[in-house]
């Protein structure tokens, strides 16, 4: 816990001017591909998770390697984690497809 006091306002009055707050831990691990196969055109990742994370897998060609990842088509509903070793499927596969796993702290 911080706490945090405000004092000498300037053109205005302070109310309240002491607050308490606590920082939360919002990182994730990097999400980590366990595996990737291809069989019957359908392109399949495995992957641990934390538990409460949202997980998304996107992709690109090489033309879209240099636009920002939150541009890339979504390949998968994205999914929560729950600590064990999930899948995300992408069935529009060909030989030039780029992906990114993409980890969220949901609120």
């Amino acid at each position: 816990n911080f706490t945090v006091t405000l004092s000498n306002p300037v053109n205005g009055t302070l109310g309240t001017a002491t607050a308490t707050g606590t920082i939360v831990d919002g990182f994730l691990p990097a999400a980590n591909v366990q595996s990737l196969t291809f069989a019957a055109g359908t392109a399949t990742l495995a992957f641990p998770t934390v538990a409460g994370a949202s997980y998304t897998l996107r992709y690109t060609n090489a033309a879209g390697l240099f636009a920002p990842i939150s541009t890339w088509p979504v390949a998968a509903s994205s999914i929560t984690g729950n600590g064990s070793v999930l899948t995300l499927n992408d069935s529009a596969t060909n030989a030039n497809r780029f992906y990114v796993l993409q980890a969220t702290r949901t609120p």
